[in-house]
């Protein structure tokens, strides 16, 4: 059940689900706090709730999607029902977290380790963008199969996909700025075999699993360790030899501070919410309150 489905395909399963003709239903959080769509599930017995990604509970339920952070009231709807949380790359933080917000009483933790023997990590240091773009168009066209190149800023996935495709690469790109028919049809492209190598910045990868990719080459420092270990994780999962390759400028910690700057608030906008919070303790009207209010006033007389 997602948005991509056309109005009778919905229809469709929809009707599948109500008379359990289908044993298992994949669904985003969102559609889970569809009162409607509960309503049909809570008419049916659920054997398992399965949580694929769960570091996303911790990672995204705060920021932009919050419904990870509901999913534990999907369950009490549902009877409380066996859960399972998956995840490839939870530190121990982020796992009890995942346990805490899905109300797991006495969760039972499977760590099957991190280290895969097939996978070969290296780091190419460079000196500059200049150097940057011929070692990774080096790496690139001498690796054999298919490869992602991960790149941190839209700009440099763009950069990369045009230097790829002047030399004849099979190549494709992802990221947001990428209308979702555009991204789509890319993905199924590499997906597909018929682009060797994909472009893209960390928008690309949830939930992909092609099992033959070769190589996974950040051509710009990640974000953090985790960030890292999942994305070149996407080499090798059919067990055979995969390449790793992170190209290291000096210069991209630098990027990663700006963004990580740019995620927390600065101390000008935790004043003002300071002072706001202050007057509304005291029963004072905030000043921007007043502001609106005075404006809508204006607004009445001028409209007579």
């Amino acid at each position: 059940m997602n948005s991509t489905l056309k109005a009778d395909e919905e229809h469709q399963a929809l009707r599948n689900i109500e008379k359990s003709r289908s044993e298992i239903v994949f669904v985003t959080p969102e559609r889970l706090q569809d009162e409607d769509f509960m309503a049909r599930l809570q008419g049916l017995h659920i054997d398992l709730f399965v949580v694929d990604e769960a570091h996303c509970i911790s990672q995204w339920g705060r920021d932009f999607r919050p419904a990870f952070l509901h999913l534990s009231h999907a369950i009490r709807q549902l009877g409380r029902p066996p859960v399972l949380a998956l995840t490839a790359t939870a530190t121990e933080e982020v796992a009890r977290d995942i346990g805490e917000q899905l109300q797991m009483r006495v969760p039972r933790v499977v760590n099957l380790g991190i280290y895969r023997d097939s996978l070969q990590y290296r780091v190419v240091p460079v000196t500059s963008e200049k150097e940057r773009r011929a070692q990774a168009l080096a790496l690139a066209r001498e690796t054999p199969g298919c490869g992602i190149i991960y790149a941190a800023t839209v700009k440099a996935v763009e950069d990369v996909f045009d230097v790829l495709l002047e030399v004849g690469e099979s190549v494709t790109r992802y990221h947001g700025k990428l209308n979702a028919r555009q991204r789509a049809e890319n993905q199924e492209q590499f997906m597909r075999g018929e682009a060797r190598i994909m472009v893209a910045t960390n928008a690309f990868g949830m939930g992909i699993d092609k099992p033959d990719i070769r190589f996974v080459i950040h051509y710009q420092l990640p974000a953090n360790l985790e960030t890292y270990y999942q994305e070149s994780g996407r080499a090798g999962r059919d067990g055979k030899p995969a390449q790793c390759l992170l190209i290291y400028l000096p210069q991209d910690k630098r990027l990663q501070q700006f963004f990580l700057a740019k995620a927390m608030p600065e101390a000008a906008d935790l004043k003002r919410i300071y002072e706001v919070l202050q007057q509304w303790g005291t029963g004072e009207e905030p000043k921007q309150q007043r502001w609106r209010k005075r404006w809508q006033n204006s607004r009445r007389r001028d409209c007579g």
